[in-house]
């Protein structure tokens, strides 16, 4: 028995140390620069986000590394025998479920390609074009999954070199490694939009969106909506909580990304993420805020217009394309108590979940002296499972019942609610 103990326990180490060396195996065959930054003390920051998450803080999911690395001076450039050129650069961030890539300037000249890769050459992130800078040349290349990621530019021959400057790496350690094993990451109650509970909210659910945030060196998860006007000019107008992003600033705000149609198909759960999180808007900007500090005495509502003044008409575009098929919910600010009605949002940031209400809505104060700036509600039990909201549904909608007709009445500030 020993002896066959002590063979197995070789064969482990010996494992290991193949991985080891096939993990690093692409970067150094190839004599990639491999920029390794430090990695943050995840039981601490654990142990904030309790507090954070009491306190109706931002569901923060990330911390951020500041580099200064740059396509001029930074990683290795490859000349490839059709004379185009590819630049390289490794990053490890040990422990991250995913990384998240923030540039200060990102210019694609030409025909110019941009993606992150694995150690496997299996590619993380979409490929960037010219078609995908943001007007003022920032880019957030978003949770792309792993802890140690390669970087890629392909310019092709005789092409005005890009430019590429990145800024900050933030490292996510909860809640954004999507996979098969963790798609559903919010609590076992949660019920998905197209189940029953959403027969009549399929329209509505089509303005609800996923919104990763960016503020200074944490990154976080919360909910919203695209809104409609009395114009109704399908001007994007998207409603979510002002404690989602009380003092990010407006070069942040850029970075912020919404995504629509992160869902599953069915009323089960997907094996993996697929493609779900393609459906995606960078940028926004704020128009206005409760100004009440994040819902301590007063309704906690931010609007922003996604994208930018000047790519307003290409964002509409995209919005109602047939990818995304987004929908403007209505809305309804008479304070009017409601008897049933639904909220939909991303819980822990994970795919579009459904929970209900099926006792009359109660205007209350939430926290503050200000009486009347919040509705209170209990979720219900239904066929499905019991939806409850948690960290990450911050900011999302919460509809009346109209027969498929429904509006929205109020966005999510906080509040007790767990299975």
């Amino acid at each position: 028995m020993k002896a066959t103990m002590k063979k197995a326990l070789q064969i482990v180490v010996m494992n290991v140390f193949i991985l080891f060396f096939a993990f690093n195996s692409k970067a150094n065959d190839e004599k990639i620069p491999i920029i390794t930054l430090n990695s943050p003390n995840t039981t601490i920051l654990l142990k904030e986000d309790l507090k954070r998450d009491k306190a109706g803080m931002l569901y923060r999911v990330g911390v951020a590394n500041s580099v200064n690395l740059n396509s001029l001076s930074n990683g290795t450039w490859t000349i490839l025998p059709n004379r185009n050129r590819k630049w390289q650069l490794a990053i490890s961030n040990p422990g991250a479920q995913s990384l998240s890539f923030i540039f200060k300037t990102f210019i694609l000249e030409g025909n110019s390609k941009f993606w992150v890769e694995n150690t496997k050459g299996e590619k993380v992130s979409n490929v960037l074009t010219s078609e995908d800078m943001l007007e003022d040349f920032q880019q957030n290349i978003a949770m792309c999954k792993g802890d140690f990621l390669i970087l890629n530019l392909l310019e092709e021959a005789y092409t005005d070199p890009s430019k590429i400057e990145l800024d900050r790496v933030f490292y996510n350690y909860r809640s954004t490694l999507k996979s098969k094993e963790k798609i559903n990451e919010s609590a076992s109650c949660q019920i998905n939009v197209n189940c029953s509970e959403g027969e009549d909210f399929q329209d509505e659910k089509r303005g609800v969106a996923r919104v990763y945030i960016i503020e200074g060196n944490s990154a976080g998860f919360c909910s919203g909506s695209l809104v409609n006007n009395l114009a109704k000019d399908c001007k994007p107008l998207f409603l979510t909580a002002l404690h989602c992003g009380i003092s990010t600033s407006a070069n942040d705000m850029n970075l912020w990304q919404f995504y629509f149609n992160y869902e599953a198909p069915t009323c089960s759960n997907p094996s993996s993420e697929g493609s779900l999180a393609n459906n995606y808007v960078t940028g926004c900007i704020r128009l206005s805020d409760s100004n009440d500090n994040g819902g301590n005495t007063g309704s906690d509502f931010l609007l922003l217009q996604l994208g930018s003044v000047q790519n307003e008409a290409s964002t509409i575009t995209k919005l109602k394309g047939t990818n995304f098929q987004a929908y403007w919910n209505g809305w309804d600010a008479n304070n009017v108590t409601s008897s049933n009605g639904k909220g939909i949002h991303h819980p822990s940031g994970d795919i579009k979940k459904i929970s209900s209400y099926t006792s009359s809505l109660t205007s209350t104060s939430y926290g503050g002296s200000v009486s009347n700036t919040h509705w209170s509600l209990s979720w219900s039990a239904t066929t499905n499972g019991h939806g409850v909201t948690e960290g990450g549904s911050s900011g999302s909608p919460l509809f009346t019942y109209n027969n498929g007709n429904s509006r929205i009445v109020g966005t999510l500030t906080g509040g007790s609610s767990y299975c």
